[in-house]
């Protein structure tokens, strides 16, 4: 009676989901078609799309730049570079695919199985420094320069006794100083060539032009992803001569990262193989698991710091896993995850791009005026607030896994960036696990849990505000890393708050697992932490404090309370079934533990 109650509950709660949603996205669209000034006001961030079925009424036809008769939303800038250089980004990356399939196989020709890795970060290393070199321009001396410092301080990391300490700490002090300061002065300017002592005269003369090469990209726009996976090669190296010194692995070595399934570092094993299904979790090497002092080379460090399917945008591999996974010379990432992988990569991107041609929300947050016309009606305002998140999703899942997709292929195997979305999580604590994960198991790596993560030390008021200190410390750094704006600091600060009554509800749901009202309960908890976690990322990433402000005015007036009422009991249908989704996975993951347990 029970499973029958369920599958009819769940049946209506998924059809009032579609419907909803639906509904909701056509209504939104519509409001461009109705009103052709919303399209002229936007006429600076509207582009030529590609949809030919998108029709554009005849009035913007007439007054558009090209006259085009569908457009789309490339307001967004980092979308736009992106999209701009796609096709440049494909050949080089398959180019250096292929250049280390031919080393690869020369070196299985020349050398012992045991040496194609020096070849493999030989090879590696020269095409990232040609590669950013090329990106940077006459500007890549800041970043080499920097990256020599930074390898100077990873030897100190390698001493014993209290030396290392002092590495670690010279470490952290240069690289936060470093990103704060170059983000202040945007990047110093073109890098004084002819200011060098006996370098400059002797190449340009003394009253020679100083040389500029342009940049395709700001050297300190990339700064702040290359500072982390310097940070994770001082580190790396520090634990490891601690392993070795101890014969230990202590606990704050050990890895971090969420795992959907147990991690199979033998790919070569076919039975795990095969009870790993379709699962790329598998692939992902241990990022705990150290290795010899060869692999701590100046070459390795270059190959694993400027690596280019990662070095633009990430995902954040830290420098143990990268060596793990190229030493691997059998047993590589298997050739249908590969294909896979690049179809949920396409499929992504088409998805974006089709979204583009129908919301304009990049359009609208930089339009002032528009927005805060358009959010005088309620039901824009909640539209404009769930289809706004879902766009910085999709956004982000675009990009970081085109460049996933490059490393896979390259049997690189970095962790994904964005596993879940934030109208399909359960908990706040969870969506900051899943999105941007591998940020998130670099902060808790290196960051989270040496400064004392959560611990019980002493008493349990000392571990609770231990607990929170660090946790303020983590946000305000990714708040900081980010950019030094106030809407970022907003939304890590946010962010924080949240997980306050977040906690205390998990602790009392923890302690009433069999009470009546405990599933209304987690209900109504992910209810509460997809509304902040909207809030928190449109103060962030889209309209600001300013914003979301004129949002919740019109929302919480009296005459609008019924929409916003109805608006929550969307979101507790939507969160039943996410919590729904949720326990299927956990019974799926069960069922895989067993069966790799078994074989």
């Amino acid at each position: 009676m029970t499973l029958r109650w369920e599958g009819v509950v769940s049946f209506g709660v998924l059809a009032h989901f579609f419907y909803v949603n639906i509904t909701s996205a056509i209504s939104f669209s519509n409001v461009f078609r109705q009103k052709t000034a919303s399209y002229h006001t936007l006429q600076s961030g509207l582009h030529r799309g590609w949809l030919p079925f998108w029709a554009v009424p005849e009035g913007v036809r007439s007054s558009s730049r090209d006259g085009s008769t569908s457009l789309m939303d490339l307001k967004d800038g980092q979308y736009h570079g992106f999209r701009d250089n796609l096709i440049i980004l494909t050949q080089v990356f398959v180019g250096l695919i292929l250049g280390r399939w031919f080393i690869d196989a020369l070196a299985g020709l020349t050398i012992k199985k045991s040496n194609q890795w020096n070849s493999r970060i030989r090879y590696y290393a020269a095409f990232s420094i040609i590669f950013v070199s090329i990106m940077h321009g006459t500007d890549v001396a800041y970043m080499f320069s920097f990256a020599a410092v930074n390898f100077g301080v990873s030897e100190l990391c390698a001493l014993q006794n209290n030396i290392g300490r002092v590495g670690v700490a010279l470490t952290w002090i240069l690289c936060c100083s470093a990103v704060l300061l170059n983000e202040w002065h945007h990047g110093y300017g073109p890098f004084p060539f002819r200011r060098l002592p006996l370098v400059g005269p002797v190449l340009w003369g003394r009253h020679a032009h100083e040389p500029h090469v342009a940049a395709l990209t700001p050297w300190h726009h990339r700064f702040p992803l290359a500072v982390l996976r310097m940070v994770s090669f001082n580190m790396d190296r520090f634990w490891r001569r601690r392993e070795r010194a101890s014969g230990t692995t202590e606990q704050y070595i050990r890895s971090p990262f969420p795992r959907r399934v147990p991690a199979v570092v033998d790919l070569g094993d076919a039975a795990a193989a095969s009870a790993c299904g379709t699962q790329m979790h598998c692939m992902e090497p241990d990022p705990a698991r150290s290795h010899g002092n060869a692999c701590y080379s100046a070459l390795a460090y270059i190959a694993y710091v400027f690596y280019p399917p990662l070095y633009l945008a990430g995902p954040i591999l830290t420098f143990n896993a990268f060596v793990a996974c190229t030493q691997r010379v059998t047993g590589r990432v298997p050739m249908r995850f590969k294909v896979a992988y690049v179809a949920r990569a396409l499929f992504a991107l088409v998805a974006y791009e089709v979204f583009l041609h129908y919301f304009f929300i990049g359009a609208i947050a930089n339009q002032p005026t528009l927005f805060q016309t358009l959010f005088q009606n309620p039901v824009h305002c909640v539209t404009y607030a769930y289809v706004g998140v879902n766009f910085l999703y999709l956004k982000f899942l675009v990009m970081w896994r085109f460049f996933r997709m490059w490393a896979v292929l390259d049997d690189i195997v970095p962790p994904e960036n964005m596993p879940v979305c934030i109208t399909t999580t359960t908990t706040i604590r969870n969506f900051w696990r899943g999105w941007h994960s591998s940020f998130n198991g670099w902060l808790k790596r290196y960051m989270y849990i040496p400064l004392g993560g959560s611990m019980p030390r002493g008493s349990r008021v000392c571990g609770v505000v231990r607990t929170a200190c660090n946790t303020a410390l983590v946000f305000t750094f990714v708040a900081v890393w980010h950019d030094q704006s106030l809407s970022l600091l907003s939304w890590g600060w946010i962010g924080l708050v949240s997980l306050i009554p977040e906690g205390l509800a998990l602790a009392v749901l923890a302690q009433h697992q069999e009470a009546w009202w405990h599933g209304v309960m987690q209900t109504l908890l992910s209810v509460y932490s997809i509304v902040f976690l909207i809030l928190a990322n449109l103060v962030g990433f889209s309209v600001g404090l300013k914003g979301v402000g004129v949002m919740l005015d019109t929302l919480l007036r009296a005459q609008h309370l019924p929409l916003a009422v109805g608006v929550v009991a969307h979101l507790f249908v939507l969160a039943r079934v996410n919590i729904a989704i949720q326990r299927q996975r956990d019974r799926v993951r069960q069922r895989l533990k067993a069966s790799l347990h078994t074989s």
